[in-house]
């Protein structure tokens, strides 16, 4: 786990989507092994993780966080981001000098959260407890323009967030049946309700925030307003 550090100076993010109960033997790659995803997605999200622990090899100054809280009332106490680390650690990928600059951030209840909450957490993290020069996030690629629409209004400079689009779900948007076309549409949706509650304040995103808090852990356990840094 991510230790403390005084030469900490970018931030790498893996926005979580479900809770990994495989443990340190289980296969990414097999749906039993996840709670609160979709068919055929895990593999996925094992690319999502490989893609944060490349980023904070070739920048040894890089703190990966996966970011995810205890969302689902089946996996208990388990959280996202946990589960995860432990994916990855299982998968030997944490080798030394990467396992203690690879974290977690337990508490993002929502897509919204994980840029703030991460920040946050980078600064509990880093010794000098500044903010980082740069953010990465490795996520799915149809999720781009929201992230950068959550920067924006979280007051991040986009000229210090970078955004790599691992992997699509299956399938071609053109067939309104595939996954792909399902997300891109839900995608859509996420936008609208975003535009009208910018930080899921409000409406159905502040249900789905509620929701995704089975544990009754803190919303926000930083002591910071969302959007102020």
């Amino acid at each position: 786990m991510a230790k403390l550090r005084r030469d900490l100076e970018n931030l790498v993010i893996v926005p979580t989507h479900g809770v990994f109960i495989g443990g340190l033997v289980g296969a990414p790659n097999d749906d039993k092994n996840w709670i609160g995803i979709f068919p055929g997605e895990g593999k996925c999200y094992f690319e999502h993780a490989v893609e944060g622990i490349l980023q904070i090899t070739r920048d040894t100054n890089a703190l990966l966080l996966f970011s995810g809280g205890k969302t689902r009332p089946d996996a208990g106490p388990l959280g996202e981001a946990v589960s995860y680390w432990l994916m990855v650690k299982g998968a030997e990928l944490l080798v030394p000098f990467l396992e203690e600059r690879a974290g977690t951030e337990d508490y993002a209840k929502n897509s919204y959260s994980h840029i703030p909450y991460s920040v946050a957490r980078f600064k509990q993290i880093n010794m000098h407890g500044r903010t980082p020069e740069k953010i990465t996030i490795c996520g799915w690629k149809f999720k781009e323009k929201r992230f950068l629409m959550y920067a924006q209004d979280a007051g991040w400079p986009l000229d210090r967030l970078f955004y790599i689009g691992v992997n699509n779900p299956e399938g071609d948007e053109k067939d309104l049946s595939s996954p792909l076309a399902k997300a891109i549409d839900g995608e859509k949706v996420a936008i609208a309700e975003h535009n009208e509650y910018s930080q899921g304040n409000g409406g159905k995103l502040l249900e789905k925030k509620r929701l995704r808090n089975p544990q009754f852990t803190h919303i926000n356990p930083y002591g910071i307003a969302e959007g102020l840094w």
